[in-house]
């Protein structure tokens, strides 16, 4: 009888603990940081990128900005040629990062945005400048010319979040911050001009 009640609450207890652990996975899923609204338009001659990241802060990104720990998102993105039978030609590469800071005595959030001069927008909202923070605004990729007509092009991108790198002996006193490191998979948009 008591191996029977034993075997029953093992049962039990891995039940619970697979169901458990499946509803974790499935809610971590859902929150990923993932691109959304993925767009290539042409506009002067020029070929242009837009795209929102989306699910991209975590309360420990959150804390840590309003404590004046910095946090930077990179982005990288891909252009290529795309030749049946052919290694992938790179056109054009790509590399930014968007930085968010907090200054306390002003109660205003900054965002500096490397690939427009580095621009710096303030706001003393966060959910405004956690939108802009995960917002691709028509980067230019390249100009149309260098496109050849009836060719396959394929765009690659990505973003890594993390923190700003912090002073040494600073990862001692806040070892939280080692969870901030998040990268997105590769995303792609095939596309023949």
């Amino acid at each position: 009888m008591f191996r029977k009640l034993l075997f029953l609450h093992i049962l039990l207890f891995l039940f619970f603990f697979i169901t458990g652990n499946c509803l974790q996975a499935e809610e971590k899923k859902d929150s990923e940081a993932q691109f959304t609204d993925s767009i290539l338009a042409t506009a002067d001659g020029r070929l242009l990128f837009f795209t929102t990241l989306q699910n991209s802060f975590t309360d420990e990104m959150i804390q840590g900005v309003k404590s004046g720990i910095p946090i930077q998102f990179s982005f990288f993105i891909i252009l290529e040629g795309v030749k049946e039978n052919w290694p992938d030609q790179e056109l054009v590469s790509i590399e930014f990062k968007h930085t968010l800071t907090y200054d306390t005595l002003k109660e205003i959030y900054n965002v500096e945005l490397e690939e427009k001069n580095h621009r710096i927008i303030s706001s003393e909202y966060l959910s405004e400048t956690q939108k802009i923070m995960g917002e691709i605004n028509g980067i230019e990729l390249t100009e149309l010319k260098n496109l050849a007509p009836d060719t396959t092009y394929r765009l690659r991108y990505r973003a890594v979040l993390y923190k700003k790198t912090l002073p040494m002996g600073l990862h001692k006193v806040t070892p939280f911050i080692s969870w901030w490191d998040v990268e997105t998979n590769w995303q792609e948009l095939t596309f023949k001009y």
